[in-house]
């Protein structure tokens, strides 16, 4: 996935398809001065198989095993509120964008 523009504008937007071309797409709103993030809005094909994001890596390397995840994105659309994102430590979009974005089932 090629990284995001420069300069960083609102709103950042990543996707990832799965085997069969099902998208689950992250929108990381947030302000164009501060970069402080606001809600950060999860849209999900009914029929992809990704209902997780895995922020950087475990201690084995692997993505699955980091602290740092979201799960359960069962439903259609899912709004994550900056409050959940500042338990996983993000509090701008760079600190978002520091590390690997993973999406996984």
């Amino acid at each position: 996935m090629p990284g995001p523009p420069e300069p960083l504008v609102s709103p950042y937007v990543w996707t990832s398809p799965d085997y069969a071309g099902n998208k689950i797409t992250a929108t990381f709103n947030f302000d164009n001065v501060t970069f402080v993030l606001g809600t950060v809005t999860v849209v999900r094909d009914a029929a992809c198989v990704y209902q997780r994001f895995y922020f950087g890596l475990g201690p084995d390397g692997i993505p699955d095993s980091t602290a740092k995840k979201i799960p359960g994105v069962t439903a259609v659309a899912v709004a994550i509120l900056p409050a959940a994102l500042a338990l996983l430590g993000f509090s701008t979009i760079n600190d978002v964008l520091a590390g690997q974005i993973t999406a996984g089932p």
